[in-house]
């Protein structure tokens, strides 16, 4: 870690053009990120929602997500199981 984080410095270019460069760049970031937790937001709710009204089918997603990871580690070679069928 170097002496300006320590100390609480923060490090600008001296240069203007790139100076301003940064700034477009946190500007842009900073949009992307607003639209990023956005549509998180968006996600889970309409997560919490289906699994509130369909308790079963999310719970059955959940098994059918399960056993394809089971079985994906079988095929790869991960888990050495005797006879196991996928």
């Amino acid at each position: 870690m170097g002496l300006s984080r320590r100390v609480g410095f923060r490090w600008l270019p001296r240069n203007p053009e790139t100076r301003d460069r940064l700034a477009t760049v946190k500007d842009k970031l900073s949009g992307a990120q607003g639209a990023v937790k956005e549509k998180y937001r968006v996600v889970t709710d309409s997560t919490d929602d289906f699994v509130h009204e369909n308790p079963w089918k999310s719970i059955a997603l959940a098994a059918v997500g399960a056993w394809s990871s089971v079985c994906s580690s079988l095929v790869k070679g991960r888990w050495r199981v005797g006879g196991a069928n996928c």
